[in-house]
């Protein structure tokens, strides 16, 4: 049995699809204002290029959890104008610099949004020539800068077995 709706009643539907809408909407573009890297568990090495990597002058590596519907979550690279590159793309293992079994978590560790990396010159471009900077806020509210060298970015299985990811380094130069 069909009944006739009244004008409020089919405003009243209307507003409830256009809510309903809307919050579909705001979770399928959700930024990843929160996204964060997952908890490191256990530290395995410090970072060099890539064999055959040209690095630019300077870059920007914005943690993204998402791009395109695609779960990524890893730090993209960008410079310039160029196309983002994943970091794990551009850096591997340094074999000669692994770190001892019991160096693990968030200790020299840090999860900013963001992190900065300029060239300071010099012969060549590898991972120590490079400083990067990130500012973060600790357990007490306060905003702290962060400077190290790229060479002490360090890969790390995360917690939860989703294998390996780059860490920057929680030191300060």
């Amino acid at each position: 049995m069909l009944h006739k709706l009244t004008a409020g009643q089919i405003r009243g539907l209307a507003l409830l699809l256009a809510a309903f809408l809307a919050c579909a909407w705001v979770l399928s573009t959700a930024s990843d204002v929160l996204a964060k890297p997952k908890k490191p568990k256990n530290n395995q090495s410090r970072a060099r290029f890539v064999e055959g990597y040209k690095p630019p002058e300077h870059f920007t590596c914005k943690y993204v959890e998402k791009e395109k519907n695609k779960v990524v979550e890893a730090y993209m690279c960008k410079s310039g104008k160029a196309k983002p590159v994943r970091l794990g793309a551009i850096l591997a293992e340094e074999t000669e610099m692994r770190l001892p079994p019991d160096d693990s978590g968030w200790e020299y560790l840090a999860a900013p949004d963001q992190f900065q990396c300029k060239w300071e010159g010099g012969v060549s471009r590898e991972t120590d020539t490079f400083r990067c900077e990130y500012e973060h806020r600790h357990e007490d509210g306060q905003k702290h800068s962060y400077k190290y060298r790229l060479s002490e970015t360090t890969l790390s299985d995360p917690e939860d077995g989703s294998g390996a990811a780059w860490y920057p380094a929680h030191s300060n130069e």
